[in-house]
């Protein structure tokens, strides 16, 4: 690290600090002091660090330098946007660019019309939204702890790896499936267990998956009750990590 005893006399002409927006602002200057200029490379819009302490969040710990400057500065030549992706078909990356990045991204020619390429790829779509209200999916929350799952939305999350893998347009190893709770993973991997077939599906949480990429991406949203509360999924950052 920054602050490690091999580097304790060492200055440098440049610092790169990368994932610059999940790193806390102590540990960033740590590293700053050493170099006579400073280049951080992140994204703010998509998850922060991890900070265990409400008090502390509450306080601004929370608030990463990276942001920061990109509010001060934005704008005035200090600030650069990368504008180009190279992840994903361009349908699954509007919504993106379009709630978060004010329209500015562009997808790469490799991958703009990227697509599965198994056998019964021709006829699953590039994105694809299901709707499970009034389907009698709904949330429950864990007896001990805070997080929540969702057993018929799990089913029916694995019923649709499972069409796709029957199809031929991905194997369960090209698949992963995220949620934003961990809960809900427990009930995903259960369901796993119980098929053979499946047992090279990844599931993960969004925050666990953040930065990985799948062929295919299976996002069990979780969250069904009367009063329509989504909790923490209303944080764009979140959904933003698990939609890209």
């Amino acid at each position: 690290g920054a602050l490690s005893n091999s580097l304790r006399d060492q200055s440098f002409d440049v610092v790169v600090i990368d994932e610059a927006a999940q790193a806390l602002e102590a540990a960033c200057w740590g590293a700053i002091l050493k170099g006579r200029k400073a280049v951080l490379a992140g994204d703010h819009l998509q998850l922060p660090p991890t900070v265990m302490s409400d008090e502390a969040a509450k306080q601004g710990l929370g608030e990463t330098l990276f942001a920061r400057v990109h509010v001060k500065w934005h704008g005035v030549g200090v600030a650069r946007m990368l504008t180009t992706q190279y992840r994903m078909n361009r349908r699954i990356m509007q919504w993106a660019s379009d709630e978060l990045y004010e329209g500015k991204l562009v997808a790469a020619d490799s991958v703009a019309e990227h697509r599965l390429d198994g056998e019964g790829a021709g006829t699953t779509p590039v994105l694809m939204l299901v709707d499970t209200a009034g389907c009698d999916m709904e949330e429950h929350c864990e007896e001990e702890g805070d997080s929540k799952d969702n057993p018929g939305e799990a089913a029916a999350v694995m019923a649709l790896v499972r069409r796709l893998v029957r199809s031929g347009a991905a194997q369960p190893e090209d698949i992963g499936v995220i949620t934003p709770y961990s809960a809900q993973v427990g009930v995903l991997r259960d369901l796993r267990a119980a098929d053979d077939s499946l047992a090279k599906l990844e599931i993960s949480t969004v925050d666990g998956f953040q930065g990985r990429e799948k062929e295919a991406i299976v996002i069990s949203a979780v969250r069904s009750n009367e009063q329509g509360e989504v909790g923490f999924l209303s944080d764009a950052r979140r959904m933003n990590v698990a939609v890209t």
